[in-house]
């Protein structure tokens, strides 16, 4: 069995580089229990990788649980995209919130927080509207964190789903390719997290690696998880 692309050889040389673009893989399998996925052709291993796969647990908080865990089955793929732009869930803000021992609320409508302050949404972008009528906006890759008036607790606001604060850039790498159901494979700016299991989820693969997926796959492709 000839070995075309592999973790050690996605540089490859002129030959094999060749070759690997003019080869349609018949089988593309990730494997969750040994965390790797692996890209054939008849006989031929093009790609074999080690991937970060699901925790597999269940997350509680504020009264609120979620299973994090891929499903074994046949996927096919949706679609791909180049520098995908991720939508932060509500678990996530939940986690936030407990690692740091928050709450966490939907930013659905203007809430008062400290000094005369307003936290609202504007124009799909959160905003700070002050005591004096001006409006501040923070930070948009942050997290809202502010001292609800009503309570004095800290608390992070989730802004809607449409909204820019809602959307993180960088997070899944510069390639990702959709299997449906929010489950993908795609990059991850984390490289030392390959091999672990440790994504909500779906599966992160090294930056050659889903470039390598991303482009011998097409919408309708089979690809398993097992």
């Amino acid at each position: 069995m000839k070995q075309l692309v592999g973790a050690l050889a996605l540089a490859g040389v002129a030959q094999a580089q060749s070759l690997e673009h003019r080869v349609k893989p018949d089988s593309i399998v990730v494997d969750l229990a040994k965390r790797t996925i692996l890209a054939t052709q008849g006989k031929d291993t093009l790609l074999f990788d080690s991937v970060a796969v699901s925790m597999d647990k269940e997350f509680c908080y504020q009264n609120r649980c979620w299973q994090f865990k891929t499903p074994r089955r046949i996927y096919r793929v949706q679609g791909k995209r180049t520098d995908p732009i991720w939508t932060a869930p509500e678990w996530q803000y939940a986690h936030f919130a407990a690692d740091n021992n928050i709450r966490f609320e939907q930013l659905t409508r203007p809430v008062p927080i400290d000094s005369g302050r307003t936290l609202l949404m504007r124009n799909d972008t959160a905003m700070v509207r002050a005591a004096d009528g001006s409006y501040g906006v923070p930070p948009i890759e942050e997290y809202l964190v502010f001292p609800k008036k009503s309570t004095g607790a800290l608390t992070v606001f989730i802004p809607p789903l449409r909204s820019v604060n809602a959307k993180q850039h960088g997070a899944l790498g510069k390639y990702a390719v959709d299997l449906g159901n929010g489950y993908m494979l795609h990059g991850t700016p984390q490289p030392s997290t390959i091999g672990t299991a440790v994504t909500h989820g779906c599966v992160r693969l090294r930056d050659d690696a889903i470039k390598w997926v991303y482009d011998h796959v097409k919408p309708g492709d089979e690809i398993r998880i097992r």
